[in-house]
Parts: C-alpha cells; sequence; structure tokens
C-alpha cells in the first residue's frame, strides 16, 4: 500500500504547523502548564495586593510580566513563526511525500530526500486540517488533508498508524 501525498508549502499553514508542532512536545507541554499555574497564581496575588496596598515598581514589573506571559504568549510566537516562514526559500513549491509499509519517505523541489522508518516515529499529530509527524528533536513533517486525493487515503493512514502502534495524538480544534 503506496500513498503519495502532493502540496504546494504554504508559509501560513507551516508556520501554524510549526507553532502546534513546538507547542505539543510532552515536556514543553507539561512546563508551560506550570508556568501558567504559576503565573496566574502571582497574577492573582499581586492583584490583590494593589488592590489592598500600594504596589512597589519591582512588584508591578512582575505582574506585568505575568500577565504577558498568560496573554501574550500565543500571538508572539505566532507572530515569530509567520516572520521566520516568510525567509525559507522552499515557500510556494511541491512537496512530495509517499507513504507505505516501510516508513515516509519525502522529497521536493529545494528539499533534501528524505526517508522514516516507522520505528523511529514516537507519536503523530492528527489536527483538524492534517497531520504533524516528529522525526527529530527539531523537525517535522507536515501533511495537510488538501495533499490527500480523497478521504479513503487519509483512512488508510489512519489505519496504517494503527497497525504499525504508533500512537496518534488527536487535537480536533487546532487548525494549521
Amino acid at each position: 500500500m503506496n500513498i503519495k501525498i502532493q502540496y504546494i508549502i504554504d508559509g501560513l499553514s507551516l508556520a501554524r504547523a510549526s507553532f502546534i508542532f513546538s507547542e505539543k512536545k510532552p515536556f514543553i507541554l507539561y512546563s508551560i502548564g506550570f508556568f501558567n499555574i504559576i503565573a496566574a497564581l502571582f497574577s492573582v496575588i499581586m492583584i490583590t495586593k494593589g488592590l489592598l496596598l500600594n504596589l512597589t515598581q519591582q512588584e508591578l514589573i512582575l505582574l506585568i510580566v505575568m500577565l504577558l506571559w498568560l496573554f501574550a504568549r500565543k500571538p508572539l510566537v505566532r507572530w515569530i513563526f509567520k516572520r521566520k516562514m516568510k525567509k525559507i526559500n522552499t515557500i510556494g513549491k511541491t512537496m512530495v511525500i509517499e507513504i507505505s509499509r516501510n516508513g515516509i519517505m519525502w522529497s521536493g523541489e529545494g528539499i533534501k530526500t528524505g526517508h522514516l522508518a516507522w520505528q523511529y516515529i514516537s507519536y503523530i499529530l492528527e489536527i483538524k486540517n492534517g497531520f504533524i509527524i516528529p522525526y527529530s528533536v527539531n523537525r517535522f513533517l507536515w501533511l495537510p488533508n488538501t495533499g490527500f486525493k480523497s478521504k479513503l487515503q487519509i483512512e488508510k493512514i489512519k489505519t496504517l498508524i494503527i497497525e504499525k502502534h504508533v500512537p496518534l495524538r488527536v487535537y480536533p480544534k487546532l487548525e494549521c
């Protein structure tokens, strides 16, 4: 069973996939959750103190940093990824990915050809409009649903993922 996926690399969807890839790593996910709890606790403490007493300049700066972490971190990181993707020379070029029982092969204009055996895939992220396949600490493959010829191909890939015992993490609300 060979499934061939072909699509034109889009900078915006690749930036969003990069953001999801970076945020859904297990250690990063737990670290962000931990820092969110700490930031929320410190923010509540500082706001309460500010209402009852005056805040010093250092406490005010701490409150601002905590509120920025809670409410501006995601938009800032997304903006950084979008700017970064504008500089990539493969944007607008065709990417070809072949998925078989032996593994995943990819190639394209300006892209180094590669092969990834199933045994080296630790997990796959399924989001609303595609799949993110991490194959290294800082590298991943983006498989948008628009690259598939039919819904049947998507179902075949899901079946193959289950057959190869690769954990599939489903995030139905996330989209690239």
